[in-house]
């Protein structure tokens, strides 16, 4: 018999180079959950956003390298589980009644777009990837209509994948990205051995933080960025060691600068 392949391991990723008209009033649709108002730092990053011709200014990619075997559907309902116990990355951004607000959308089912690039020869393999990941830290967000997270699969083998995220500004940085991948490696670790989340959600803790938000001049909101999740057993959640050391170079045309 063959052996098994050695199991993926989703580790923190290094973030790829950051990336270089009003419209009539909007009512939440039907599908939304709520609506809060923004915080201070949304506010300002949804006036330049109005401002800015280039969209995805305020794009904030990252791209991870997995190796090893990787459990496709386990990836989906991980990466689902982190949007479920996160609003802001279900969040889109409205005028409702003259006035910007934040409209959250309920939990769906995430479906990743893969992209098989298995059968080309291993040389046009890894320029391909990198030109769709160039292509994807580029793609702009629409503050209005959402989503403002995106994840997509490149399969360059059996056992060799590149993981791409992209997020607005407006509801990550670069604390809050790391948040998502230690979150994201647990969560894996356990629906890849049919294990429960090990994660639980503070709500108490979530009131308390969104209320000093909004009474704290220039705070950005933090449902992300400040929550500390807690696991079943104690507070830390643990990054599983890495399979495969080498995080992909990011493309070079990926440049905030414009």
């Amino acid at each position: 018999m063959s052996e098994r392949p050695s199991r993926a391991v989703i580790t923190d990723p290094d973030p790829m180079p950051e990336t270089s008209a009003d419209r009539n009033d909007h009512r939440a649709a039907a599908g939304d959950s709520y609506s809060e108002i923004m915080s201070f730092g949304q506010q300002r990053l949804w006036v330049l956003d109005k401002l800015l011709p280039d969209r995805s200014v305020y794009n904030t990619p990252t791209v991870q390298r997995l190796i090893g075997r990787l459990d496709v559907a386990a990836l989906e309902t991980s990466i689902g589980e982190i949007l479920n116990r996160h609003d802001v990355l279900r969040t889109r951004f409205v005028v409702i009644d003259g006035e910007p607000r934040q409209l959250v959308a309920p939990p769906e089912p995430l479906r990743l777009q893969i992209d098989d690039l298995s059968a080309l020869s291993a040389d046009m393999r890894e320029g391909e990837a990198r030109q769709l990941a160039e292509a994807f830290c580029r793609v702009p967000f629409d503050l209005e209509r959402g989503p403002l997270f995106i994840a997509r699969l490149l399969r360059l083998g059996a056992d060799q994948h590149w993981l791409l995220l992209n997020m607005h500004h407006i509801v990550t940085d670069h604390w809050s990205s790391s948040i998502f991948s230690r979150e994201l490696a647990a969560v894996y670790e356990a629906f890849d051995r049919g294990l429960p989340s090990p994660l639980r959600l503070s709500a108490w803790l979530m009131r308390d933080i969104r209320s000093m938000a909004q009474a704290t001049t220039g705070l950005a909101k933090p449902s992300i960025f400040l929550t500390r999740m807690e696991t079943e057993s104690n507070s830390t959640v643990t990054v599983p060691s890495r399979i495969g050391h080498e995080t992909p170079t990011a493309p070079s045309k990926c440049s905030r600068n414009p």
